[in-house]
């Protein structure tokens, strides 16, 4: 028959191996919640590349439409177009660079939960 402190010490390792299984659960609960978080952020970056590539694509199709006659009259609005083009270029790069961040964040996070 097991004597008191045989009955302590098997209590007290099974509540320690309890206490690892919920620290266990609540990290890939953790993790889960992160790795949901990255997918959402990936989401709207790639809304946002979206809108930002129709924007350029619209900008740049928008003086081929253009008549010749008024080629001349909007030559003073072409530098203010191309500063824009270049801005939308600047945001575009910033943005695939924020997916590739995100990309990078979120496997990372996969190797983890495996």
């Amino acid at each position: 028959m097991p004597t008191w402190n045989e009955i302590c010490a098997g209590v007290d390792r099974l509540a320690k191996k309890i206490n690892q299984s919920v620290e266990g659960v609540a990290d890939q609960a953790a993790l889960q919640l992160k790795l949901s978080t990255c997918r959402g952020n990936l989401e709207e970056e790639y809304k946002t590349l979206g809108k930002l590539a129709y924007q350029r694509l619209y900008v740049a199709a928008a003086p081929a439409e253009v008549a010749e006659s008024e080629r001349e009259e909007e030559q003073a609005e072409s530098t203010a177009e191309q500063t824009s083009t270049d801005d939308l270029t600047a945001q575009i790069n910033s943005a695939l660079a924020r997916i590739t961040s995100l990309l990078a964040e979120i496997e990372m996070l996969e190797k983890k939960l495996k």
